[in-house]
């Protein structure tokens, strides 16, 4: 992270976090999402936090949705994705959890949540959500190849909410 915020998005987090404690829960919600692209899990898991305990009306924030709109900057899909993945990451793939690896990154959310998708709402076979899981887990593809060979084995499986 370098001093000088890159994004507008970064500049108004910025502002917030000079006002708040740095110890407060709500400064380090702001803080990871400063790490969002490289740091998603612990995102997920930090919003996760803020919706299950209501922390946003705290904050002064009428729901979760106006919170990280206004907030962290982030769409509803996007968070919704986020809070998904994470939660199906737990549940599934508990040991890449564990085991993370500042030299082998973690999977896309987006791919992660494509494989949410595949096994929650058993649009795939075994076999098929077999390959999905290698390409994003073991071989480590990205979330555009993903997609797209994700689209050959089930067409009619598309994401609800795609990011742009």
């Amino acid at each position: 992270m370098t001093d000088m915020p890159q994004s507008s998005g970064e500049r108004h987090i910025e502002k917030i976090m000079e006002q708040l404690d740095p110890e407060s829960e709500r400064y380090q919600v702001l803080d990871t999402a400063k790490k969002f692209k490289s740091s998603w899990v612990e995102l997920g898991d930090k919003l996760l936090q803020v919706s299950s305990r209501g922390h946003f009306r705290e904050w002064g924030y009428q729901s979760f949705e106006d919170y990280c709109v206004q907030e962290i900057r982030i769409k509803k899909g996007t968070a919704e994705k986020l809070t998904l993945a994470y939660r199906y990451m737990e549940k599934q793939e508990p040991e890449l959890l564990t085991q993370r690896n500042p030299l082998k990154p973690l999977p896309d959310f987006r791919s992660v949540d494509l494989l949410r998708q595949a096994k929650e709402e058993k649009g795939f076979s075994d076999d098929e959500y077999a390959q999905l899981r290698k390409s994003i887990v073991e071989e480590e593809r990205s979330h555009p190849t993903v997609s797209s060979a994700s689209r050959r084995w089930q067409p009619a499986m598309t994401p609800r909410s795609r990011i742009p």
